[in-house]
């Protein structure tokens, strides 16, 4: 993987010497080897974060999340990190979590703005009731999808998820 990793470098490289290089590992910072290994400059390490196996117990949740700050801290990679994907189905982990986080000084965004489930923590809103079926597209005809998506961006579709945007408010206002 490595080499494969350092090709993709080496070719944006070749065009771009300027921008910022993100470069993911998606579940463990212990799957990328050091820039210095391969004299890449300018990059940054992306991960995804969750504590599959322990979804709903808060301290299981946080637990996971130090694990993976004690990875990326043994690695001593040196760059900066992007949590690009996360959640944490136990309301009472956000706090704990985005702080940890936070201290850490690594950006992130959470899985999605927008949960078509219509309940948890997966996005900022929540589709009001059950989703239409989005599964059936492909079979259906022009005016059921063209039904389908407009009950998608219809004024009250989705309801802010108050449990987890008041918590992300907190932590992102120092709160």
């Amino acid at each position: 993987m490595e080499k494969g990793l350092d090709a993709l470098y080496r070719a944006v490289r070749a065009v771009d010497s300027r921008h910022l290089v993100m470069v993911g590992a998606c579940w463990n910072p212990r799957h990328l080897p050091p820039p210095s290994k391969y004299g890449w400059k300018n990059v940054a390490y992306e991960y995804h974060f969750y504590a599959w196996g322990q979804e709903k117990d808060p301290k299981g949740i946080i637990d996971n999340l130090r694990m993976h700050r004690d990875r990326e801290r043994e690695t001593g990679h040196g760059v900066p990190v992007y949590v690009g994907e996360f959640t944490f189905f136990a309301t009472e982990a956000w706090k704990d979590c985005l702080q940890l986080m936070e201290d850490e000084g690594w950006s992130w965004t959470l899985w999605t703005g927008k949960n078509m489930q219509g309940n948890g923590n997966w996005g900022l809103w929540n589709y009001r009731s059950h989703s239409p079926d989005v599964d059936a597209l492909a079979s259906d005809d022009y005016e059921t999808v063209k039904a389908k998506w407009a009950a998608l961006s219809a004024p009250g579709a989705f309801v802010e998820n108050t449990a987890i945007t008041s918590v992300i408010r907190q932590i992102v206002r120092g709160q």
